[in-house]
Formats: C-alpha cells, structure tokens, sequence
C-alpha cells in the first residue's frame, strides 16, 4: 500500500491508474479511505492506495510525466444547459 496527494480534478480512478497501473483495487481503495468511488477528491487530499499491479504502466506515467485529471466540474454561472443529455421527454424534447 501507498499514499499518492491528489490533484486538482482527479478522480480516485485517475489516482488508481497512476499509483498501481490498474484499476483492480479501486474497490479496496475505496474501502481504505472511506469514501464512494464517485466522490470528488480535493487538490492535495492523501489518498491511500493498494499494492502496485503493473509496473510497466506506473512507470509509464511517471516517466512521461502523466498526471490524469478526468474529473468533470460543472460551475453555476446561471446558463442554462441545452442539449439532449439535458431534455427531459414530454418537456424539453417532443416526441410526435
């Protein structure tokens, strides 16, 4: 096991994949820090992570540098969002 500090908009996925060069443990990890799979990390959070599973791909990313931040944040700016990810049948999106 390990300790890697997240970063600004990584996922415990993201973290995962560069700590361990898999995502096999995520679950374990999970269990770990106390925390879901789907939550939001913080930019400098300790994350505690398994064993490393594939040295190749953990050296990859940290040869080349690679530091994955797939987080998506949505700010509130008072826009509205459009788009068929955002209709609602019946309401937004008539089906004739």
């Amino acid at each position: 096991m390990g300790r890697i500090i997240a970063k600004d908009r990584q996922t415990l996925l993201d973290v995962q994949i560069m700590a361990c060069g898999t995502l096999d443990g995520v679950i374990d990890a999970c269990a770990l820090n106390g925390i879901s799979l789907t939550d939001d990390l913080e930019d400098g959070q300790g994350v505690e992570v398994a064993a490393i599973g594939n040295d190749k791909v953990v050296a990859t990313y940290r040869n080349k540098g690679y530091n994955p931040a797939t987080a998506v944040v949505v700010e509130e700016s008072g826009v509205r969002y459009g788009g068929i990810g955002y209709m609602a049948i019946g309401v937004d999106f008539v089906v004739s």
